[in-house]
């Protein structure tokens, strides 16, 4: 159960009489159940081996089960679909019945985004563009964020028992319940892990099945201590005409196997994203354009861009990103709250609050450019048109995350690995002093990349003077100093600590692509662009087919990697004559 819903199914009564499918015969198959004219194959998707049971040819219907049922609850579906000329396809997913590969006692794997993730990569490994898509229950939740997420994998949607409930901003689902129904609840009892299921263990697996699928009732499930279910241990259970002991038998088998916890992840899942307090740089009046800035950098990197588009008729807003500069809220020893969905998130509550009356544009850079290729992928509909400057849109790789690319190109050394581990990096800015550390990354002007060797990051000795170039001043330095000196430089670290959480969290949108008009902008001496396959990427053919709407790729002939700040004139240019066709 998802919420509070009715669960039973009512006899089908379209021809006077309660209907029965099919007889459900047991076959051993290693590991798999064989029932008649079902197949069941076990398939690699999103780094788990999920099973799936289907039937029939035709256009895919796939169905997706909720709680405490598997694939079997399908069972009528299947055969029935099947039998009209559909391929119909029922999932157990992560964490339920022979879907194996996801540790059950670590509840950050069964975020809403992992389970879409895993259904987007079995929709893709069917060969198919769309398919119809029924969901049930946590199903049916799951349905919506699928459809949420990526519409253009889903050609249809019948959704069972769970209606669409929009995101409410001041509070999770949790906090709701526990407001209306109190601590006993069921979704409240079921958040401590390890806890309802010692209840569970208590009562047997199979009493505990024949008590949830044979709710009959309107009132929801309490778990009162002492008397869970509202009723004594030993409290017979009826059994409906529509549920057999055969069905009971085989979900109490394979909840045997799994245990609950997995299956109970999901109610453990219940997130508040947002909450933060956002520091916000603005000038000007007219359409919005949102300044997204990198690292390590604030608002302040696009002094220059705010005032020009002020005085060209936009209204111009740079905020402090999560972690960074004057924006709080958010515990920098938490890293998990840094991940692209946090921050996008955080930017979609602005865009909400800044009251645009459609979409505003978005320019980003370093990793702003990163946060707005993401913001374009999952909101498309805010977004007029973007300018990104220096990071190119790369599709996310199932094979594996941007960490392993970055470690096996340049190594263990290399800055990316080397920010990875909370506080190693950090004291070895505290020995170089926050300033120096800001003219060294600010001031790079190389196509190679930072490397941190033991003993001697930066590649020189702590005492190696920097030369300031034009467009940096000793002020501009100031400014950053004082705010990294109160913040540190964890929050701002966090965002290369998420890459893995990311792959993650973001396999929804594997294959997807970037659907905004874009322009981009890079440096010839920016070090990214020099990464190794990255010119023959963006300018063969490879950019523009995951970004099918860019309009133009500039490369501005002498600037390295802070390209706002060293040649503003020039990026101010460009952004006002792409944004001014809109």
């Amino acid at each position: 159960m998802a919420s509070k819903h009715q669960l039973g199914f009512k006899p089908d009564n379209r021809s006077g009489k309660n209907r029965r499918y099919m007889r459900v015969k047991f076959v051993p198959k290693s590991r798999e159940t064989k029932m008649e004219g079902i197949d069941h194959k076990t398939i690699s998707v999103n780094g788990i081996n999920m099973h799936v049971a289907e039937m029939g040819e035709g256009p895919i219907v796939l169905l997706i089960h909720g709680f405490p049922q598997l694939w079997y609850a399908w069972r009528h579906q299947i055969v029935y679909l099947a039998a009209n000329g559909y391929r119909a396809i029922a999932p157990d997913l992560r964490g339920y019945g022979d879907t194996t590969g996801v540790p059950v006692d670590d509840p950050s794997k069964f975020t809403s985004l992992h389970v879409v993730g895993d259904l987007v990569a079995l929709i893709d490994t069917l060969g198919v563009d769309k398919v119809f898509v029924v969901g049930h229950d946590w199903g049916a939740m799951i349905a919506w964020d699928l459809c949420l997420f990526r519409p253009d994998k889903v050609k249809a949607l019948v959704n069972l028992s769970i209606q669409f409930t929009p995101r409410d901003p001041r509070g999770t689902a949790v906090d709701s319940f526990r407001a209306a129904y109190g601590d006993d609840h069921y979704v409240c009892k079921f958040q401590e892990p390890g806890e309802i299921e010692a209840v569970f263990e208590s009562f047997g697996t199979e009493k505990v099945l024949k008590k949830f699928l044979t709710h009959h009732d309107i009132s929801p499930f309490y778990f009162p201590k002492g008397k869970p279910f509202g009723d004594a241990h030993d409290t017979p259970v009826i059994m409906p005409s529509w549920l057999s002991e055969e069905d009971i038998d085989y979900y109490t088998k394979k909840f045997d196997q799994t245990g609950f916890t997995g299956a109970l992840n999901y109610y453990r899942c219940f997130r508040r994203v947002n909450g933060i307090n956002m520091h916000v740089a603005e000038m000007g009046e007219g359409p919005i354009v949102l300044l997204i800035h990198g690292f390590p950098q604030l608002w302040y990197a696009w002094r220059h861009q705010i005032v020009y588009l002020a005085a060209n008729g936009y209204r111009a807003i740079a905020p402090d990103l999560r972690g960074y500069g004057d924006t709080t809220g958010v515990p920098v020893d938490d890293l998990s709250k840094f991940t692209s969905l946090h921050v996008v998130g955080d930017l979609v509550a602005l865009i909400d609050t800044l009251g645009a009356a459609d979409k505003v544009f978005v320019v980003g850079h370093d990793w702003g450019a990163m946060i707005a290729w993401d913001l374009c992928l999952f909101r498309p509909d805010k977004v007029k048109a973007l300018v990104n400057l220096s990071i190119q849109f790369t599709p996310r790789d199932p094979r594996g995350t941007a960490l392993d690319t970055f470690r096996a190109v340049y190594g263990d050394d290399h800055y990316v690995s080397k920010f990875q581990e909370p506080g190693e990096i950090e004291a070895v800015f505290e020995s170089f002093g926050t300033e120096k550390v800001l003219k060294k990354f600010l001031t790079h002007h190389d196509i190679s990349p930072f490397y941190f060797p033991k003993g001697k990051p930066f590649g020189d000795e702590n005492d190696t003077p920097v030369i300031m170039p034009c467009w940096l001043s000793e002020e501009d330095i100031d400014y950053y100093t004082k705010k990294f000196d109160q913040t540190g430089f964890t929050g701002a670290l966090n965002y290369y600590r998420c890459f893995g959480r990311n792959w993650e969290l973001e396999a929804p949108w594997t294959g997807a692509k970037i659907s905004v008009p874009t322009k981009f902008i890079v440096g010839d001496l920016d070090l990214v662009y020099n990464m190794p396959g990255v010119k023959e990427y963006i300018h063969n053919g490879g950019f523009n087919y995951f970004v099918p709407l860019l309009e133009d790729v500039v490369v501005i002939e002498g600037a390295a990697h802070f390209i706002i700040e060293e040649v503003p004139d020039k990026i101010n240019t460009h952004i006002h004559e792409f944004l001014k066709k809109f």
